[in-house]
């Protein structure tokens, strides 16, 4: 052993740590699969579930099936009480970790995971966050390096090596850690729910609007008297693609196709390119602009993408271009990614296996007309939820690079923390 006095660290085969840290096995801080359902069990024995689909992101279990023993899966084995903590061995790159917080007397789970229970020397919550860490995944890769279907067995995660500090920096490590992951959870419902918002509001404001009292039935549904229904071609400009493919090149400038459109934008880096000529004739008919909707005619099919920033690309084969004439382009983008237009994509599509849209039915597509006045307000109220999805995306991805900064800071003993 290496001690760098002036550190206050010691080498070790996980790198630098403090003196008074250990490098442990698993094994040594934990008993694994200790108990588990034999071949003999009462058939009418009743059971709950736990397999690798019912862990969540936030390490806990969102639910359990109820079997008897006689009906359920052969998987079904190994015992788990509550303050265990299951690891998934199959897979372990998707990290279906979870510490149990039921406390159910016939919790059962497949033997695809390692349930693990703490010893003296160690708290399953800081177990827990080391199975998130650089440690644990660093040391399973190497495992499961060159496998079709990556897996690593019990005897595997036993072996696993792992920094350990004193019991209390243990708990106070995990209890840092652990409020971390309630702020990034927290924070993901938040995106979660007001994407559900906007979802519900997609269809409500664009066929009731806003403050109408008296409606009519039209080919869209129900929508506000006021309101006109056309088709698509009478209030926008379409403008289909050059049927060639171009010379691609290394370098040059973006062309934009059906697998590149998404609904929350087109990631322009990420798009095949072509030389400058190339992208003058793809642009022949039509230079897209801000605001204008990129529409996939296939593959990601019937996806609306607008432009929000004025650079210089050209669309590719089965994507077009959609112009705001008598309606805003923002309408539009809402418009053509609302239930609205879905349903009858839904209809023009069904029974086909190749998800492909001629541009005569987009021409054909029946949208409502409404007045300038309307379409701001809710372009308004759409815009003020995007800002809010955004903005907790970014303070999410804060969060998520906190998280792991901390992680290699504490887990490390880089940064002691207080006890």
């Amino acid at each position: 052993m290496t001690v760098d006095f002036k550190k206050g660290l010691k080498a070790t085969e996980l790198g630098y740590l403090p003196i008074d840290w250990e490098v442990v096995k698993i094994n040594d801080v934990a008993a694994v699969n200790v108990e588990s359902l034999p071949n003999a069990t009462d058939e009418e024995y009743e059971l709950e579930y736990i397999d690798i689909s019912s862990i969540e992101t936030t390490g806990e279990v969102s639910s359990t099936t109820n079997y008897k023993f006689k009906d359920s899966p052969s998987r079904a084995r190994r015992k788990v009480k509550k303050g265990d903590l299951i690891l998934s061995t199959v897979r372990p790159n998707l990290k279906a970790f979870a510490l149990i917080n039921q406390n159910t007397e016939n919790l059962i789970c497949s033997t695809g995971f390692a349930v693990l229970q703490n010893r003296d020397n160690s708290t399953n919550q800081y177990l827990y966050q080391f199975a998130l860490s650089r440690f644990f995944e660093d040391q399973v890769n190497t495992l499961t390096v060159g496998s079709n279907y990556p897996a690593i067995n019990s005897t595997e995660v036993k072996q696993l090596k792992l920094p350990l500090p004193p019991l209390p920096e243990q708990r106070k490590i995990a209890e840092i850690l652990t409020s971390v992951d309630e702020t990034i959870e927290s924070t993901r419902k938040v995106i979660e729910q007001t994407k559900k918002v906007k979802q519900g509001l997609l269809q409500e404001l664009l066929t009731k609007g806003i403050g109408h009292t008296k409606f009519k039935k039209t080919e869209i549904g129900e929508i506000p008297e006021e309101w006109e229904v056309l088709k698509l071609e009478e209030v926008a400009s379409i403008v289909d693609c050059k049927h060639r493919t171009p010379k691609y090149s290394s370098d040059g400038y973006p062309v934009v196709r059906p697998r590149d459109i998404k609904e929350e934008g087109v990631n322009l880096s990420e798009c095949i390119k072509a030389p400058y000529e190339e992208i003058l004739d793809l642009n022949e008919n039509h230079k897209p602009v801000i605001n204008d909707i990129l529409y996939s005619r296939n593959a990601t099919f019937g996806i609306g993408s607008i432009v929000k920033a004025d650079e210089l690309f050209a669309i590719g084969q089965d994507v077009c271009v959609i112009s705001g004439v008598k309606l805003r382009g923002e309408f539009l983008f809402y418009l053509l990614n609302s239930p609205v237009v879905k349903k009858q994509l839904s209809l023009l599509s069904a029974g086909s296996t190749f998800k492909r849209i001629n541009l005569k039915d987009i021409r054909k597509f029946k949208v409502p007309l409404i007045s300038n006045e309307e379409q701001e307000k809710i372009i308004s109220i759409f815009t003020s939820l995007e800002d809010t999805i955004g903005n907790e995306s970014i303070k999410l991805v804060q969060l998520q690079r906190l998280k792991k900064g901390l992680m290699q800071d504490l887990l490390t003993g880089t940064v002691r923390v207080k006890v």
